[in-house]
Order: C-alpha cells, then sequence, then structure tokens
C-alpha cells in the first residue's frame, strides 16, 4: 500500500486516482501528524511526501518516520512546488528520501518512479522475509535435534534406573526387551525369572492368564540369581493395541515381598485375635449357662428353705447368713459379667478394625470406619480423627461420627494448642486419658461443652505415619472411669494397627505412581524414539548378537520379530555405494575399542533407501575389558529431504536472483562482495565467482568512482540508514557510461555480527534518455504548436483580403448597369487578387513542404565552396553597395547534409544582412564556425539596422514579419530559414540592436 501525504485534498484526490488507475492500493494524509499515526498502525511500501505543509513539514515527518523500527526501511518521495534549490534536495536526500520530484511533474515519470522503488521494496521486504525464515527453520531444526537426543538418552537413563523390572514382548509373548533389572533374576533376556515350586512357571502363566484375557495385576514369587532367594512380586501386563488389535505387551514386576510379610503377618494376628475372641465368647457363653443352672438352684433352695422355715423357725438366723452370703456371690457374678461384655466389646471393636484394615482399598476408607466402629461396636459416644497440619499449626478433622454439625468448628481449622493434651500425645507418642472430665483440670476448656453433651470420659491415641505422629484418634464416653487399664491396651493396639494400615498403603499409592512412572516413562521413550525416529540397539558381545528396538526395525523396514540381528545381517542392509566405507568405521571403532559415529544410507528390502546416522558405545568393566556395546540409529531422510529442500531452496533463490534485471551485490565495510547476482558479474564482465574474491577497488576500471561507492558503503553500514543515489553514472568495463539509480541498505551478514550494505542498482540509461527526448519533443510540440497557431493566424488574414476583393468584384460584375471600362477595369482588378491569392497559396504550400519532409540527396557540403557560390550570386550588389563579406572556417569547414537547405539558409541570411545595412556606415559581414562539444556553430555577423528586439523579439522568425519598409520584400526569409534549420536538426537564435547590427547563430550536431 501506497501513503499519499498532503495538506491540499484537490493534489490528494489526483494523485490518488492516477495511482489507482495502475492498480496501487492507496492511502491518504492530510497532515503530517496524521501521517506519523497512520506510519505506526499500518504497512506501507512506499511514501509520497508533500514538503510544504503547515505544522511537521516533510522533512520533519521523513526523520520521525525513519525513527520508527516499523518505518525505517519505507521509501519516501518527496514532491515540492516551492522548494525546489538545491539546498532543499540535499536535506531531502538526508532526512531519508529516495528521490525529489519537483512540481508540475510528469504523471508518466512519476509512476515509473512510483513503480520501480515499489517493486525493490517488495523484493527487498521478500528477501529478508525469506532469510528470517530460512534463519528460524535452520534453528528449529538444531534445536529439535539436540532435544530428541537429550530427551531420548534423559529416557533410557531412566528406564535402566528405576527398581522395577521392566519389559516388553511382541503379541504372542516373545520377549523383546529387559532393562537391568532382569537380570537379577534372570540369567538370559529370553528366560522369565524362576517360579516358586509350588506355583505355576511365570512364562506359563502369563500364556494361560493374560493372553486369554487382560487381568488384574498378579502375585507371584520369583527367585533370586545371586543368593536364590524368593521374593514376592507383582506381575502387570499392559496391552498396546491398534485397532483392537494386541501389537505388544509392556509388563512391570514390582518387588513387593516386605508389603507381602507385612499383610500376612497381619493376617495372622487378627487370625489369633479372632481365635481368642471366639474362645473368650464361649467361656462368656458357658458362665451364663452356670448362672441359669445357679439361678434355678436357688429358686428350688428358697422355696426348700421357706418350707423349711415354716417348720424350722428355729433355723432363720442360719438360713439369714445363707442368704447374705448368696448376695454377695450374685454381686461377684454380675461384675464379672460387667467385665466379660467390656471384654467382648473391645475384642470386637478390635476385630473389627482389623477386618477393615484387610478388607479396605484406601486409608479414607480405614479412618472412616475406625470412628463407625467405635460408635457400633465400642459403645463410645463420639468418635474422630484429626491430623495436624504443620505448615499452618492448625488441626484437620478428617473423619468423626456423632459429632453434631454445629459442633464440627470446634474439632476443625483451630489453632494447634503445644501445651494441652493434644500436643502430649503429639510429642511423646503416648495416649492421653482423662476419666473425669468435669473434675479434672487438664481439660478446662472442653468442661463446659462436655457438660453439654453429657460426656465424662475421654482418650486421645496417637496415629503415627512413616514413625512421626501426625494426628490423634479421639474417643469420648458417656460414663466416668471409662477407660481402665485393659480398655487403653487393647484401644492403643487398635491405634498401632491404624498406623500400621496408613504406611502399608502409603506404601502402596508409592509402589502405584512408581509403576505408573515406569509405565510412562516407557511409553514416552517409544513415543520419544518414534517421532524422533532414533532406535536402539544392544550387542552381546560374546554371541555376537544385537537386539534392535522396535524403532529400529521400523527404520530398516523389517518386523519386530526379527529384532536379533547379527553383525553379517546389518551389514546386508547397507546401500553398496556406502559398503566400503562403512566397513572401515566399524574396523576402526572395534580395533581401538572406541566409540563410532557416522552418516550413511541403507536400502531397505522393498528397495527404498534411507539415509542413517549410526552411532555405538563400548563398555568396559574395572579391568578394561569391554562387557558390552550399544548403540542408536537415527533415520535422518526427512532431515537430509529438507535440507535437498533448503538447497533447492537457495538454489531457486539464487535463480530468482540471477533473474532480477538490477544489479545486486552485498559487500562489508571494506568493499569486499559478499554476493552478487548474474546481472551484477555481466555489469562488471567477470564471473560471480571471481568477483566474490575481490573488493571494489579490483573491480571497477574507475577509482575515482571506487573511492566514492566505498565511502556511501561506510556511511550506509556505519549509520545504519538506507541511503538512495537517484541519479548518477557508472563507468562500465568497455568504458561506456551509464545512468544508474542505486538503493543501499544496511544489514547483518547471516550466521555473524558483520555489518554489510545491500545494494540495488538499476539502469536509468535509456529512461534519461527517453525522458531527455521526451522533454525535447514536448519542447517541439509546443513550439509547433506556437508556428502553427502565429501560421495559422497569418495564412487567414492574408487569405482574407484577396478572397474578400474576389468575393466584392464577383458581386459588382453582375450588375448589368455599370459601364465597360469599369468593367474591365474591375476585371483588372479581380486578376490582381487572384494573383495574390495564388501566391498565398503558393507561399502555404512551400512552408508545408519544408516542416513535412527533408526533400534532396544528403551530400557533403564544403562551406567555403557554398559562401563562394552566394558571392557570385550577389556579386555586383557588392560592388555597387561597397559590402565586404568575411569567412573564417578553420573549427569546421563541412557538413553531411541537403545542399539546397543548407544554401538557401547561408543565402537568406546574407541577403538579409545586403537588405538591411545601414547606409551611414560601410557594410560587412562576418560567417564563422566554432567547435563545442558534440556540436559546432556558425555565426552570421552585420553592422547594419538592426532589430527592436525588446518590442518584437518574439516575431523575428514569424511569418510575414518585416521590421523594415524601405525594401521590397514578403516578410517569409527569416521563417524559411528557422524552418529548414530545424528540419536539418538544428537550432537558430538571434543578438541584435538597433543601428548596431545583428548576429544570428546556427547551431548542428557534429
Amino acid at each position: 500500500m501506497i501513503l499519499i501525504v498532503d495538506d491540499k485534498p484537490e493534489n490528494l484526490f489526483a494523485l490518488k486516482k492516477l495511482l489507482e488507475v495502475h492498480s496501487f492500493n492507496v492511502d491518504t494524509a492530510s497532515s503530517g501528524e496524521e501521517a506519523l499515526k497512520r506510519v505506526l498502525k499500518n504497512s506501507y511500501a512506499l511514501i509520497i511526501l508533500d514538503v510544504q505543509m503547515p505544522g511537521m513539514d516533510g522533512f520533519e515527518v521523513a526523520e520521525a518516520i525513519s525513527g520508527f523500527s516499523k518505518g525505517k526501511d519505507i521509501p519516501i518521495i518527496f514532491l515540492s512546488a516551492v522548494n525546489t534549490d538545491k539546498k532543499f534536495i540535499v536535506k531531502g536526500y538526508s532526512s531519508g528520501g529516495i528521490d525529489y520530484v519537483t512540481k508540475p511533474f510528469d504523471p508518466d515519470i512519476l509512476l515509473l518512479k512510483v513503480k520501480t522503488f515499489y517493486r525493490l521494496y517488495e523484493q527487498s521486504r521478500e528477501l529478508s522475509e525469506m532469510q528470517v525464515a530460512l534463519r528460524q527453520e535452520i534453528e528449529m531444526r538444531k534445536r529439535t535435534q539436540v532435544e530428541q537426543y537429550l530427551k531420548a538418552k534423559e529416557l533410557k537413563s531412566i528406564l535402566e534406573t528405576i527398581p522395577q523390572i521392566t519389559f516388553t514382548t511382541d503379541a504372542v509373548g516373545n520377549i523383546e526387551y529387559v532393562n537391568e533389572q532382569w537380570y537379577v533374576y534372570s540369567d538370559l533376556k529370553s528366560i522369565f525369572p524362576v517360579a516358586y515350586e509350588n506355583e505355576e512357571p511365570v512364562s506359563s502363566f502369563w500364556q494361560t492368564t493374560f493372553l486369554a484375557q487382560p487381568q488384574l495385576p498378579v502375585e507371584l514369587c520369583i527367585r533370586k540369581q545371586y543368593n536364590n532367594e524368593f521374593r514376592y512380586h507383582l506381575l502387570s501386563l499392559i496391552p498396546v493395541k491398534e485397532d483392537e488389535t494386541i501389537l505388544k505387551w509392556v509388563g512391570t514386576i514390582t518387588d513387593i515381598h516386605e508389603q507381602k510379610l507385612s499383610k500376612d503377618l497381619l493376617e495372622k494376628r487378627v487370625e489369633e485375635r479372632t481365635s481368642e475372641l471366639i474362645i473368650a465368647n464361649k467361656e462368656l457363653a458357658f458362665r451364663n449357662a452356670e448362672k441359669r443352672k445357679r439361678a434355678a438352684e436357688l429358686l428350688v433352695a428358697n422355696e426348700e428353705l421357706a418350707f423349711q422355715n415354716r417348720e424350722k423357725e428355729n433355723r432363720a438366723a442360719e438360713l439369714q447368713v445363707a442368704n447374705e452370703e448368696l448376695a454377695f456371690q450374685n454381686r461377684q457374678r454380675e461384675k464379672h459379667e460387667v467385665e466379660l461384655t467390656k471384654a467382648n466389646r473391645l475384642y470386637t471393636f478390635l476385630s473389627q478394625i482389623n477386618q477393615s484394615i484387610v478388607y479396605s482399598e484406601n486409608e479414607e476408607t480405614v479412618l472412616k470406619d475406625a470412628c463407625r466402629i467405635a460408635i457400633e461396636f465400642g459403645k463410645f459416644e463420639t468418635a474422630s480423627i484429626t491430623f495436624i497440619d504443620k505448615v499452618t499449626n492448625k488441626i484437620r478433622l478428617v473423619e468423626s461420627q456423632n459429632i453434631p454439625d454445629d459442633d464440627i468448628p470446634l474439632f476443625n481449622d483451630v489453632i494447634f494448642d503445644e501445651t494441652g493434651p493434644r500436643a502430649h500425645v503429639v510429642n511423646t507418642g503416648r495416649s492421653f486419658i482423662c476419666n473425669d472430665i468435669q473434675n479434672e483440670f487438664v481439660l478446662p476448656g472442653w468442661q463446659p461443652y462436655a457438660t453439654k453433651r453429657k460426656l465424662q470420659s475421654c482418650m486421645m491415641l496417637p496415629i503415627a505415619h512413616s514413625g512421626e505422629i501426625i494426628g490423634t484418634f479421639n474417643l469420648f464416653a458417656a460414663e466416668k472411669h471409662f477407660f481402665d487399664q485393659q480398655e487403653t491396651i487393647l484401644l492403643e493396639e487398635a491405634a498401632r494397627d491404624i498406623s500400621f494400615a496408613l504406611g502399608i498403603f502409603e506404601k502402596e499409592k508409592a509402589r502405584k505412581l512408581s509403576e505408573y512412572k515406569v509405565i510412562h516413562s516407557e511409553l514416552r521413550l517409544k513415543q520419544a524414539q518414534a517421532i524422533a525416529h532414533i532406535g536402539s540397539w544392544e550387542e552381546d558381545i560374546s554371541t555376537g548378537v544385537e537386539s534392535w528396538s522396535e524403532e529400529v526395525c521400523r527404520i530398516f523396514g523389517i518386523p519386530e520379530s526379527e529384532n536379533k540381528q547379527s553383525y553379517r545381517s546389518w551389514r546386508s542392509f547397507i546401500h553398496p555405494e556406502d559398503l566400503d566405507f562403512v566397513t572401515e568405521k566399524v574396523a576402526e571403532s572395534k580395533e581401538k575399542m572406541c566409540d563410532a559415529a557416522f552418516f550413511h544410507r541403507i536400502k531397505r528390502r522393498n528397495g527404498e533407501v534411507r539415509y542413517i546416522y549410526s552411532q555405538s558405545h563400548f563398555e568396559f568393566d574395572e579391568t578394561g575389558k569391554p562387557t558390552g556395546k550399544y548403540g542408536v540409529v537415527h533415520d535422518v531422510t526427512e532431515t537430509n529431504v529438507a535440507e535437498v529442500a533448503l538447497a533447492q531452496s537457495e538454489a531457486n533463490l539464487r535463480l530468482i536472483m540471477d533473474s532480477i534485471p538490477q544489479f545486486i551485490a552485498t559487500r562489508n565495510i571494506d568493499g569486499k562482495f559478499l554476493f552478487v547476482n548474474k546481472s551484477f558479474a555481466d555489469l562488471m564482465g567477470k564471473p560471480a565467482e571471481e568477483l566474490l574474491a575481490q573488493s571494489l577497488y579490483e573491480t571497477l576500471p574507475v577509482r575515482e568512482q571506487a573511492a566514492y561507492y566505498l565511502k556511501q558503503d561506510r556511511e550506509v553500514i556505519l549509520s545504519g540508514k538506507m541511503k538512495i543515489n537517484p541519479e548518477h553514472s557508472f563507468t562500465d568495463y568497455k568504458g561506456d557510461t551509464r545512468i544508474f539509480h542505486t538503493l543501499k541498505i544496511p544489514f547483518l551478514v547471516t550466521g555473524t555480527h558483520e555489518r554489510a550494505i545491500l545494494g540495488i542498482t538499476s539502469d536509468i540509461t535509456e529512461q534519461k534518455l527517453a525522458e531527455k527526448e521526451r522533454t525535447k519533443m514536448i519542447a517541439d510540440i509546443v513550439q509547433r504548436n506556437k508556428d502553427l497557431e502565429q501560421f495559422s493566424y497569418i495564412i487567414s488574414h492574408n487569405l482574407r483580403a484577396p478572397v474578400a476583393n474576389i468575393m466584392g468584384f464577383s458581386e459588382v460584375m453582375q450588375f448589368t448597369n455599370i459601364s465597360e471600362e469599369d468593367r474591365q477595369l474591375f476585371i483588372s482588378d479581380l486578376s490582381v487578387s487572384v494573383k495574390k491569392l495564388d501566391g498565398v497559396i503558393k507561399d502555404i504550400n512551400k512552408v508545408l513542404q519544408l516542416k513535412n519532409e527533408v526533400s534532396g540527396k544528403m551530400e557533403i557540403v564544403k562551406f567555403p565552396e557554398l559562401v563562394a557560390d552566394i558571392r557570385l550570386n550577389v556579386s555586383e550588389l557588392l560592388k555597387n553597395e561597397e559590402i565586404q563579406i568575411e569567412s573564417d572556417f578553420l573549427a569546421i569547414d563541412e557538413m553531411l547534409t541537403v545542399k539546397g537547405y543548407l544554401y538557401s539558409i547561408f543565402y537568406n541570411l546574407i541577403s538579409n544582412s545586403i537588405k538591411y545595412r545601414n547606409p551611414d556606415v560601410r557594410s560587412f559581414i562576418s560567417i564563422r564556425s566554432f567547435k563545442s562539444g558534440d556540436k559546432f556553430q556558425i555565426t552570421f555577423k552585420d553592422n547594419g539596422l538592426g532589430i527592436d528586439l525588446t518590442k518584437r523579439g518574439g516575431e523575428v522568425f514569424g511569418l510575414y514579419k518585416r521590421f523594415h519598409s524601405h525594401t521590397e520584400g514578403k516578410g517569409m526569409g527569416l521563417f524559411m530559414v528557422k524552418t529548414q534549420v530545424e528540419t536539418l536538426g538544428g537550432t537558430i537564435t538571434v543578438k541584435s540592436q538597433v543601428n548596431e547590427g545583428t548576429e544570428f547563430k546556427v547551431e548542428f550536431k557534429s
């Protein structure tokens, strides 16, 4: 888009319409301030800027625009109708303009400049964008390759360092990959670890279970290699599917031996506790049966006693004693029953806690069940579990039972009291018991709440995790002295079981997280290998067998089932043209036991060629003996294709640059060429390669021009501002002088911090010649129009008089009453008018003939001979009037022309000097020739009457113009001279003063 800036709406409208007609997108601004706002908002390829504006003038606007990063490269053309002096033009260029056009301007010339600058700007912008895009793409590819390599290395390292056994198999169970942990339990990669003798073999179990249908993780017991210890593990297999078809399996074997033993111990303790509880229940049932039996016996005894009392009153004292003893025994029995009921309650509570721990899947369930069981089986009034947030030093309520919603804030999100009972539990790890809340002062803050809720006793039990107290199990009862020694022992055991379960769940969570990370890491490794086209391989040095990863198989175009390869089979894939090179590299690495890395090609079985980058690395033991070899294979075909495409793009860019008719070159601050296109090389007459090793001084034939250009280059590089030479001369290697327009742009050489300039030069020689010719043609047309107007006026004037006379005589002669004498007189006058009309018409034909074509043969005409012929024709007149003619043709004495025309020019100018001589002085006529560059002049000077040029200077060469009346003549001589001179391609000028003489100067090209 082009921006036009002018404060006059009519100028904006006219120039905008001119550009829009030629398909340019145009924007306008009516002031410098508005132009700056538009430049900040929009992007422009060219700015046409008026110089004279109110507020900010054009120079200030240009300087401001050049200070914008967005606008510093926009070319600016100044327009001015007032400031046309050289100093203003220089100021325009120094302000950032690339051209300075004065008004009125030629629309065609302005359009040529606009198109040229617009095209140059677009080409420069496109080249810059292409350079930026290419740099970004190259940097991105480099970063991507480095990141891919580092990521693959990181993933492999992670996979080898995790504690779990990881492996992959194909769809039918053949092992493809194992990590280092595998060899702790198996000698070979292809053999599953040995299972416990009573268990089904791992491979058989895997075949019958997982291949039939994927299951949940399965527990198994396998043997370590180095100490034959059997340890419990958890086998997990995840199928890798594509369109519901299993392609392979990803397996992990996680050591759960400690968790298994802990779980077995816990189950054993639960079984023991359950057995003890069953025995206690049986004993309680037996005692209840005995109690009922004794009650029946007592009833019989009472009946017998009553009967005996009636019969034996004398035995009353003895019976009273017996009754007291029986009452004591009953009280003892009831007390024993209460103790047995309490024991039954506690054992049931502990049993339920243990069952919850065994069957729960997470710690939330265990904590929730603990509170529920405390209420349901422990017969407590309220139960809660609170954790301590050591960051905020607040208590968090985790689970609770029988605590009203209104009371929850009393237990949750409250400040931890570092001196209270809870602090005692946390700091010592021992339980806190209060069997009389109302009368003991250890819980003064809870007494009002306990009274409100009718609570008499409480106990706080420690909840631990990883050996650290993290919270308390809080139990409240409605009875005083509820917590005795037996109750305390069992409740503390329950708290320890809960703490133990939390540890188990935490370990299980960590195990699952670790298992997930292993699976995720393995998946990420495969994905990374697939994305980066990098595969890995390992070689068993003892057998020479190589194990290829899935990606390596894909790169070589073979199925994963063929992942076992040898060096020989690997060589079969090497491209025949690269085989010797690859063999030499491998042999050198094997001989020196060193790493190897090289590029080569492979040929797949289907004939497809791929580009590969191979790397290998030896592993050594402490004695320096090689124990293994591994490496990676990187498929760089796409990168190679991209590089080929990049090279092709560069070639295309070079082709475009070489196809541009402008002369394009880049040079550093010392003038050394960094880049030239074909047009520039042709201009210099040397191949482009030769130019790139030279500088301006070594290339340009004119040393002064080289110094001038180098000075400009350094100004542009040091200032960082674009510079335009709108018009300058240049001498090419042939010695021809040409006119150039040059745009110089500063830039940084790609990949370095070296500053240089980009020069874009256009040959405007023909354009300038065309402009000059056009200016000449326009001037000629203007003069011809003036001559035509004058000619038309004169002809119409000279024709009107004889035609009017003829018409008048014709009318009169039609009368019948005129005399014969008058008729003859009219006929005589009519004849005179006709002759005058004929003379005018002949003059017209003569003039038209002169203007339309040059008639006659071209020949060499000698000036001295021409003057001699004219002397001879006017010799009598010269003799009678004593007129002297002098001639000097030493500078040039001949020309190739039409002799008749040149003779007429000489004759008319000499005869005019004779006709209009001054009778008071002796007359002389001087004819001389002069040489000036590619032109020559002939002057005709006399000392005659002269012409008043102040009054009649514009009529000198007019048709029928006479300046002296004492001699006869038509006034056509000088008109004919000028016409003939111009017809021959020359010009004529006159200098004259009255009574001092006249000088005519005729100029022709050599």
